[in-house]
């Protein structure tokens, strides 16, 4: 053990204490993993860097006036740390934040400085402070996708009619006329943002033991959407604190593993496709694209390394979340003999890009309402009603949508004899695709808990 990793090591145990109080068990809402095998849950001290974008990693995004974006954005992720999450005190590389009156990135200022490689960096941030762990938050994507809601035309039949309501007839329609006019819809742009915001946590020794991502699509103004996405990583980082997953995990009896999740074979490279037409880029795929019609833009997603730590850790803590009585072997290494284990086979892993046509249409508008007192022969009043209604033309862009969806199917078998006891497969859709992920996930564990349950296990 390097002499690094035993001050480490012995810095971590005399910092360990209670662990937080019990919390809600919480969705991450995009790819997350940690590595379970370290003692992330015990570790007291955590440096969080400013902003920074994953195509220009070596320059972090900083900025001192104190009325733009990039100042609340860092000041927003800085608070939800140190406010949020509890036996957890962090040391927060941002402009204005201070601690005992001074002001941290003065102190620190080294370690925003390009290193060499992140083992460097690792080294000089554990020097520097002593924390067991940073986090380097990143837009992996941010942009502006623009296209054009194409010119059309249409013919348009149109009326105009009165309504009569309670008169002396009754209820009657008058002075009915139709006519036709043809509308020309002009050409205009129309624009969705997409954002995707990373979080890359490391420990001393530059190894990887947190993964977050998340994206949105459109979803509102840049802060609405840095503070969505920022919030879900703040409550699953929140949760592994708790350590209320661990001591329900540890309760468990019935041991159940996990084989391998078969992945769609696509690599590293996106798939683009509309219909059954394949494309080389997805600027070939939206060039080729018809925008007079509604219809779906498909992008095979390439399965990368967060994407599968991202899998394999939401069916383990899926399992530990919704399965009681059972016992997770989290460690994907360990020889421990289970006595069920976990197959998985995810044959579709999408995005799509829904199209939604423009189109001109009609609505009715009331011209003008009277009311007009009369009385029956009887000499009882009553009130008529004469309303004036007139259809015009409406006009409605297109517009771009974006999803996700999933096929997966998954196994549960016994141990002993290789028998599959419980199997359910699923097609789902989400806007975040790793909710899809996991609706199919529970729709799988609300029938192993079905199965378990006839055996005696609760």
């Amino acid at each position: 053990m390097t002499n690094m990793k035993l001050l480490k090591t012995l810095l971590s145990a005399a910092l360990s204490g209670a662990i937080m109080s019990a919390s809600s068990l919480v969705s991450a809402y995009g790819m997350f993993w940690y590595d379970m095998s370290t003692d992330l849950p015990m570790w007291k001290k955590a440096v969080i860097f400013p902003l920074s974008n994953a195509w220009e990693p070596d320059r972090f995004l900083i900025s001192t006036d104190e009325t733009s974006l990039l100042y609340w954005e860092n000041k927003y992720l800085m608070e939800r740390f140190e406010k949020k999450i509890k036996n957890m005190h962090t040391i927060r590389l941002a402009p204005g934040i201070q601690e005992k009156g001074e002001i941290l990135i003065d102190r620190y200022s080294m370690l925003l400085e390009p290193y060499p490689s992140e083992k460097a960096r690792a080294a000089a941030v554990f020097e520097q402070t002593g924390a067991d762990m940073y986090i380097i938050p990143q837009f992996t994507q941010k942009y502006v996708h623009k296209d054009v809601s194409p010119s059309i035309e249409a013919n348009v039949e149109l009326s105009s009619w009165t309504e009569i309501k309670n008169g002396p007839d009754g209820d009657k329609t008058t002075d009915k006329k139709t006519w036709t006019v043809h509308h020309v819809m002009p050409a205009h742009n129309v624009y969705l943002g997409v954002t995707e915001l990373s979080y890359t946590g490391y420990d001393t020794e530059a190894n990887k033991v947190m993964l977050f991502s998340d994206i949105r699509h459109g979803g509102g103004d840049d802060k609405h959407v840095f503070r969505d996405i920022s919030k879900y990583l703040r409550k699953e980082f929140s949760e592994i604190k708790s350590g209320d997953r661990e001591k329900k995990n540890k309760a468990g009896t019935v041991k159940i593993g996990f084989k391998n999740i078969s992945l769609p074979s696509n690599g590293n490279v996106d798939v683009y496709s509309i219909g059954g037409t394949r494309y080389p880029s997805s600027e070939a795929a939206f060039a080729s694209f018809n925008r007079y019609k509604d219809g779906s833009l498909n992008i095979s997603k390439a399965i990368d390394e967060l994407t599968i730590k991202s899998i394999y850790y939401a069916t383990k803590i899926k399992a530990v979340e919704e399965l009681n009585g059972v016992r997770v072997i989290t460690d994907g290494s360990s020889d421990e003999p289970a006595d069920y284990y976990i197959k998985g086979d995810v044959y579709t892993w999408q995005r799509y890009w829904y199209w939604t046509a423009p189109i001109i249409g009609k609505t009715t508008e009331t011209i003008k309402s009277e009311e007009e007192k009369w009385k029956d022969k009887d000499g009882k009043e009553h009130t008529k009603t004469t309303t004036q209604y007139r259809e015009k033309v409406t006009e409605s862009g297109g517009w771009w949508s974006v999803g996700h969806r999933i096929s997966a199917e998954f196994s549960l078998i016994n141990a002993k004899t290789g028998a599959i006891v419980f199997s359910s497969s699923s097609i789902e859709t989400n806007d975040k695709i790793m909710d899809a992920y996991r609706h199919g996930l529970d729709k799988f564990y609300k029938g192993v808990k079905a199965y378990l349950k006839e055996r005696g296990i609760k």
